[in-house]
């Protein structure tokens, strides 16, 4: 089941997660809602749904924001709207045998490969209602391809079929093999051989106007929505938008994207004013540094807590600790320990890595949980997980 990548634990919120007239983060013993459409708090030993990010790991409850129903870690029965169609009477669980995720765009097990709903015959697209079946030769839905295009969708299409999947030069589908980029969601360059960035949240940047990774090797931050720059001598990145970094002696805000046009204060580490209109709302005056009290960005809307150094990334609510370097990647809700200093593995199941290091992955799996139970999945399935979760769970409780 897709859910937020933002929303976090008990120290965290997020743009998501919090009500418009809610200020405060989720701690241990909050009893008031967190999610603009959760209606429970998020307390470690919730038992309603309230969000993926927001929930406790010994929540056993439904936690996906636009989640009516509950759903537990074996759960039998599709409950979301959002996840999966009204008759879906499949789980979507790691036994699943079909697709029930609207941002998926591939079938989640080895054994399915075909449509992305369960009355779906062929997989449709993020934003695709329809289905297209195999011998299709129109677009199907508005929302899934360009007016101008007349190729299908389906697994062996080979023209663009998506507005929002290519851009006008794009010339290959959208399917396993290809090497090109076409979907908004995707994360990764679709096969091994890929040459081409395959998305602005991609963390490895190959097209014509990114030509340099943001990952741990990179020398240049090429991501509008990037927003730590990865240059040696870049220390910080202004914002969402930022396309130039400041660095900590900064007296100017250096991109017009990057700061509201009344706004004279730098983004460094000192800065005392909210410098975007895209990062703080009209009442924040504080910035978003190690003692602020306020939010400043959009989609953190939380600053990092006084033994946190660094809010990692705007889409990476969770900063790293003293004892974490780096923040696995822009969807990571975890940091990688002194022992995985970068994700490790696209299916999350590094075994030297003791913390979840994959894009989607919002869980880490230990040397003993190798599997994690779906893309979208948020809990590690298999029985060395719970251990680990136990043990978590007491070093909070303690």
């Amino acid at each position: 089941m897709y859910a937020d990548m933002e929303c976090t634990d008990e120290e965290y919120t997020d743009v998501e997660c919090t009500d418009k007239e809610c200020t405060e983060s989720t701690d241990k013993e909050c009893t008031e809602c967190t999610a603009m459409k959760c209606t429970e708090c998020t307390a470690m030993k919730c038992t309603e749904c309230t969000d993926v990010e927001c929930t406790d790991k010994v929540c056993t409850e439904c936690t996906d924001v636009k989640c009516t129903e509950c759903t537990a870690m074996k759960c039998t029965e599709c409950t979301d709207v959002e996840c999966t169609d009204k008759v879906c009477t499949e789980c979507t669980d790691v036994k699943c045998t079909e697709c029930t995720d609207v941002k998926c765009t591939e079938c989640t097990d080895k054994e399915c490969t075909e449509c992305t709903d369960v009355k779906c015959t062929e997989c449709t697209d993020v934003k695709c209602t329809e289905c297209t079946d195999k011998e299709c030769t129109e677009s199907t839905d508005v929302e899934c391809t360009d007016k101008e295009c007349t190729e299908c969708a389906d697994v062996e299409c080979t023209e663009c079929t998506d507005v929002e999947c290519t851009d006008k030069e794009c010339t290959e589908c959208a399917d396993v093999e290809c090497t090109e980029c076409t979907d908004v969601e995707c994360t990764e360059c679709t096969d091994k051989e890929c040459t081409e960035c395959t998305d602005v949240k991609c963390t490895e940047c190959t097209d014509k106007e990114c030509t340099e990774c943001t990952d741990v090797k990179c020398t240049e931050c090429t991501d509008v929505k990037c927003t730590e720059c990865t240059d040696k001598e870049c220390t910080e990145c202004t914002d969402v938008k930022c396309t130039e970094c400041t660095d900590k002696e900064c007296t100017e805000s250096t991109d017009v994207e990057c700061t509201d046009k009344e706004c004279t204060e730098c983004a460094d580490v000192e800065c005392t004013e909210c410098t975007d209109v895209e990062c703080t709302d009209k009442e924040c005056t504080e910035c978003a540094d190690v003692e602020c009290t306020e939010c400043t960005d959009v989609e953190c809307t939380e600053c990092t807590d006084k033994e946190c150094t660094e809010c990692t990334d705007v889409k990476c609510t969770e900063c790293t600790d003293k004892e974490c370097t780096e923040c696995t990647d822009v969807k990571c809700t975890e940091c990688t320990d002194k022992e995985c200093t970068e994700c490790a593995d696209v299916e999350c199941t590094d075994k030297e890595c003791t913390e979840c290091t994959d894009v989607k992955c919002t869980e880490c799996t230990d040397k003993e949980c190798t599997e994690c139970t779906d893309v979208e999945c948020t809990e590690c399935t298999d029985e060395a997980c719970t251990d680990k979760e136990a043990r978590e769970l007491e070093k909070l409780q303690d």
